[in-house]
């Protein structure tokens, strides 16, 4: 098995980063007091926060915006306002016929007839790929340290 690049890395955390974002949660069962004394709420974040590079990447995400806005709209349409849906694909010569601005997550299970189902995933049709590239490449160079990705996320990366 190869190892992902930086670059590969990064995409894999911008493409996850939404689910790990789900994974927060709010508890409420106190962590002492906030100094004007009411009860203080403590934002738990989970393991797969912690172990991953999310933090890390949320930082360079806040910096992009405030650096590079048109970049990080791009980015941010591509890989974290993107949607997934099953969908019956049918093959034809030159593919599946999907539009511009989609992609086939993951390998097609065939249904017969010449159909598939497959997840495809699409993002908003005026995302530029060549500013989404840009964004990833400067995402690349102002993470600091190495992206890691969590067990999870890299499990289902490598099978």
């Amino acid at each position: 098995m190869r190892t992902l690049t930086r670059k590969e890395r990064i995409v894999v955390l911008l493409s996850t980063y939404q689910e790990a974002i789900e994974t927060l949660r709010v508890d409420g069962e106190g962590s002492g007091m906030n100094e004007d004394g009411s009860e203080s709420v403590m934002l738990l974040m989970s393991g797969t926060w912690h172990r991953g590079g999310y933090a890390e990447l949320e930082r360079c995400l806040c910096r992009l915006l405030a650096e590079h806005s048109r970049l990080y709209w791009h980015v941010i349409q591509r890989y974290i306002r993107s949607t997934r849906r099953v969908a019956v694909l049918r093959r034809h010569s030159g593919g599946f016929g999907l539009a511009h601005n989609e992609v086939i997550v993951g390998m097609p299970i065939a249904i017969g007839n010449g159909n598939c189902r497959g997840i495809v995933e699409s993002w908003h049709p005026s995302v530029d790929p060549l500013c989404v590239d840009m964004a990833v490449e400067w995402i690349a160079r102002n993470y600091r340290g190495d992206p890691t990705l969590p067990i999870e996320v890299f499990e289902a990366v490598a099978a």
